[in-house]
Protein backbone atom coordinates (compact mmCIF):
# COMPACT_ATOMS: atom_id res chain seq x y z
CA UNK A 1 0.00 0.00 0.00
CA UNK A 2 2.90 2.31 1.00
CA UNK A 3 4.15 1.59 -2.78
CA UNK A 4 1.23 2.77 -4.20
CA UNK A 5 1.16 5.98 -2.15
CA UNK A 6 4.89 6.58 -3.44
CA UNK A 7 4.22 5.98 -7.20
CA UNK A 8 1.07 8.38 -7.21
CA UNK A 9 3.35 11.33 -5.62
CA UNK A 10 6.02 10.48 -7.96
CA UNK A 11 3.79 11.03 -10.74
CA UNK A 12 1.92 13.93 -8.87
CA UNK A 13 5.41 15.48 -8.42
CA UNK A 14 6.13 14.60 -12.58
CA UNK A 15 3.22 16.34 -13.66
CA UNK A 16 3.65 19.44 -11.61
CA UNK A 17 7.04 19.52 -12.52
CA UNK A 18 6.42 19.41 -16.47
CA UNK A 19 3.76 22.16 -16.27
CA UNK A 20 6.01 24.38 -14.55
CA UNK A 21 8.61 23.59 -17.01
CA UNK A 22 5.83 25.02 -19.52
CA UNK A 23 4.93 28.06 -17.20
CA UNK A 24 8.69 28.64 -17.07
CA UNK A 25 9.63 28.45 -21.27
CA UNK A 26 5.96 29.55 -21.81
CA UNK A 27 7.10 33.67 -19.86
CA UNK A 28 10.68 33.19 -20.74
CA UNK A 29 9.32 33.38 -24.46
CA UNK A 30 7.38 35.63 -23.76
CA UNK A 31 10.11 38.24 -22.13
CA UNK A 32 12.68 37.25 -25.40
CA UNK A 33 10.15 38.58 -27.77
CA UNK A 34 9.58 41.55 -25.67
CA UNK A 35 12.55 42.69 -25.37
CA UNK A 36 13.27 41.72 -29.43
CA UNK A 37 10.22 43.75 -30.17
CA UNK A 38 12.11 46.88 -27.85
CA UNK A 39 15.46 46.37 -29.87
CA UNK A 40 13.36 46.64 -33.07
CA UNK A 41 11.47 49.62 -32.04
CA UNK A 42 14.38 51.26 -31.41
CA UNK A 43 15.89 50.77 -34.30
CA UNK A 44 13.33 51.94 -36.12
CA UNK A 45 13.15 55.08 -34.00
CA UNK A 46 16.95 55.78 -35.06
CA UNK A 47 16.08 55.70 -38.99
CA UNK A 48 13.18 58.37 -38.80
CA UNK A 49 14.37 61.59 -40.61
CA UNK A 50 12.92 64.81 -39.04
CA UNK A 51 12.34 67.45 -41.33
CA UNK A 52 14.90 70.60 -40.86
CA UNK A 53 13.29 74.34 -39.76
CA UNK A 54 13.34 75.54 -43.23
CA UNK A 55 11.38 72.32 -44.49
CA UNK A 56 9.09 73.07 -41.14
CA UNK A 57 8.45 76.56 -41.86
CA UNK A 58 7.71 75.98 -45.52
CA UNK A 59 5.46 73.22 -45.12
CA UNK A 60 3.76 75.05 -42.34
CA UNK A 61 3.06 78.24 -44.71
CA UNK A 62 1.84 75.71 -47.40
CA UNK A 63 -0.86 74.28 -45.00
CA UNK A 64 -2.06 77.66 -43.65
CA UNK A 65 -2.59 79.15 -47.05
CA UNK A 66 -4.43 76.20 -48.08
CA UNK A 67 -7.08 76.60 -44.97
CA UNK A 68 -7.23 79.65 -45.80
CA UNK A 69 -7.75 79.58 -49.32
CA UNK A 70 -10.41 76.88 -48.69
CA UNK A 71 -12.19 78.75 -45.94
CA UNK A 72 -12.52 81.81 -48.35
CA UNK A 73 -13.70 79.23 -50.94
CA UNK A 74 -16.44 77.80 -49.48
CA UNK A 75 -17.31 80.95 -47.65
CA UNK A 76 -17.15 82.55 -50.64
CA UNK A 77 -19.71 79.16 -52.08
CA UNK A 78 -22.13 79.28 -48.99
CA UNK A 79 -22.64 83.18 -49.46
CA UNK A 80 -23.42 82.57 -53.68
CA UNK A 81 -25.87 79.67 -52.76
CA UNK A 82 -27.71 81.64 -49.90
CA UNK A 83 -28.36 84.66 -52.22
CA UNK A 84 -29.43 82.49 -55.00
CA UNK A 85 -31.77 80.40 -52.78
CA UNK A 86 -33.36 83.17 -50.89
CA UNK A 87 -33.36 86.02 -52.90
CA UNK A 88 -34.19 84.45 -56.31
CA UNK A 89 -35.81 81.42 -55.95
CA UNK A 90 -37.81 82.04 -52.19
CA UNK A 91 -39.19 85.34 -52.64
Amino acid sequence: MLYKKFTFFSILILIISFLLEFILIYTIEKKILFIKFIKESLCEVKKIVWPKPKETIQMTITVFSFVLFMAFFLRSVDKFLEFFLYNLILR
